[in-house]
C-alpha cells in the first residue's frame, strides 16, 4: 500500500508530465521569422551544431536525428577554434508570405573555410545540395564575391537548413540572410574597406 494520498500521486504526475513537455519545447528547433521589411539578420544565433569527429555521419543520418542529438548556439558566430573536426549546423527559416516575394541570400563571411555545404528544403522533401569552400574552384559559387553567399529557394513554410563544415584551420562559421537587392550595397561596403586596409599595408 502507498504511503502517499492519490492526490499527491496524482498531482506528482502531473508535474512529471509538464516537466517532460517543457523540456522538449525547450530544445524544439528555435525558428527565424522572416519579413519583407528585413534587410539583413543574424542567423547565427539561432542554429543548432551537431560534431562529427570522423567526418562520417551523412546528410540522411543527420535529418533524421532528434532535437537531442543537437547542442544550440551559445553566441552570435559559432567558433570552435583551430580544428580539423567537421560539424553539422541546421536552423529553420520561417518566411513569411510577404517576404516570399524577395529574393534571400544566407552569407558566410569567413573565407577560408576549407569545405562549406548547404542542403537546402526543396519543397517536396528532398533536399538539393550546394558545395563550396576555399578549396573547391570559385567557379562552383553561385555569386562571384569573396564570402561564401548562397542563393535561397525558400518555400512558405518552415525551412530547415543543414550546413556541413570543415577546415584545417580556425573554424568560425557566421551566418547573415541578406534580403538579395540590399546585398550589393554591404558587399561593396565591405571591399571598399578591404582595399583601404590592403592599401594601408602597402
Amino acid at each position: 500500500m502507498s504511503v502517499f494520498p492519490p492526490l499527491f500521486i496524482r498531482q506528482l504526475s502531473v508535474l512529471i508530465l509538464l516537466s517532460i513537455i517543457l523540456s522538449n519545447s525547450a530544445i524544439a528547433l528555435e525558428s527565424i521569422a522572416i519579413f519583407a521589411s528585413d534587410n539583413n539578420l543574424n542567423v547565427g544565433k539561432h542554429i543548432e551544431w551537431l560534431e562529427d569527429p570522423d567526418g562520417i555521419i551523412s546528410f540522411d543520418e543527420v535529418r533524421q536525428l532528434d532535437n537531442n542529438s543537437f547542442t544550440p548556439s551559445e553566441g552570435h558566430t559559432f567558433s570552435k577554434g583551430y580544428t580539423s573536426v567537421s560539424y553539422w549546423l541546421r536552423f529553420e527559416l520561417d518566411f513569411k508570405e510577404d517576404s516570399l516575394n524577395k529574393k534571400w541570400l544566407l552569407e558566410v563571411p569567413f573565407p577560408v573555410l576549407d569545405y562549406v555545404s548547404l542542403y537546402s528544403p526543396n519543397g517536396d522533401g528532398s533536399y538539393l545540395i550546394n558545395q563550396t569552400g576555399d578549396r573547391l574552384p570559385f567557379k562552383q559559387r553561385d555569386m562571384d564575391v569573396t564570402n561564401f553567399v548562397f542563393i535561397l529557394d525558400p518555400f512558405p513554410q518552415k525551412n530547415v537548413y543543414f550546413l556541413h563544415v570543415r577546415t584545417q584551420d580556425s573554424l568560425q562559421v557566421p551566418l547573415t540572410l541578406w534580403q538579395q537587392e540590399a546585398y550589393p550595397k554591404h558587399n561593396a561596403i565591405v571591399a571598399g574597406w578591404q582595399g583601404v586596409y590592403f592599401g594601408c599595408m602597402l
